[in-house]
């Protein structure tokens, strides 16, 4: 049997984490670097992608929520700090945060009964997992809860399923996130392009994704888990070091 090509799940991973230092590099650092933020759009899709990945394929639900709760609660002071320069800010939560809530949504998906009864109820928990995000001010927020809901609602690499993809993003990240603006400048042609709406970009390589997982297991996903307050860490302490804050 030909091994399915394309990228496999730790090769995205590891983009979409080189993507997320790149766009955190430019918080601390350099927030007018359009570079680096543009590069930062593409990290968010990806993540929330294997979340809803991760929800259909788990063995047990309950054990990926643990993880997940225990890696927010973990992250949420190096957040602060990278964030707001203090260790407790609570305007603000970490986008795990979000994930959780995605993932409390998904939940309750699965365990109702087909039917429109059933889609509402699951429709209901979107709803009120989005409205949770957007209350508790996790980074994302509701945005990033549909987010989710989009890639666990349009699965597959039908051409239906890559147009629902599409579509939902244009409209999450190109019409409702926040988002700074983005000039272009074409000889004597200028426009203006919302910053977020290039999280679609980040489309190709999800449908160059065949389900290989390549390097896993306990050792791979602590060191995925563990990078996200690290690499927060580190970035606030050179900082402070720097006398960036």
């Amino acid at each position: 049997m030909e091994r399915p090509k394309g990228p496999s799940a730790f090769a995205l991973h590891l983009f979409a984490m080189a993507c997320m230092l790149a766009d955190h590099t430019a918080l601390v650092f350099a927030p007018a670097s359009a570079a680096l933020l543009c590069v930062g759009r593409l990290a968010f899709p990806i993540f929330a992608f294997f979340v809803a990945e991760g929800s259909a394929r788990t063995r047990s639900r309950g054990n990926y929520a643990l993880r997940l709760g225990a890696a927010a609660l973990a992250a949420e002071v190096p957040f602060d700090l990278m964030v707001y320069g203090r260790p407790f800010a609570p305007g603000g939560q970490n986008v795990l945060f979000t994930f959780l809530l995605a993932l409390a949504a998904l939940e309750i998906w699965q365990r109702v009964p087909a039917g429109v009864s059933g889609r509402l109820a699951g429709l209901c928990a979107t709803g009120a997992a989005a409205l949770a995000a957007g209350l508790l001010r996790t980074d994302y927020g509701a945005v990033g809860v549909l987010t989710v809901a989009t890639f666990a609602l349009f699965r597959g690499d039908s051409a239906r399923a890559r147009g629902g993809q599409a579509v939902c993003l244009l409209l999450l990240h190109g019409l409702l996130a926040p988002s700074a603006t983005l000039a272009l400048e074409l000889w004597s042609l200028s426009a203006s392009l919302p910053l977020q709406s290039l999280a679609l970009a980040a489309l190709p390589l999800l449908w160059a994704y065949r389900g290989r997982q390549g390097p896993h297991g306990p050792a791979v996903r602590r060191a995925f888990y563990a990078f996200y307050p690290l690499h927060m860490l580190a970035l606030w302490a050179v900082g402070r070091v720097l006398q960036v804050h």
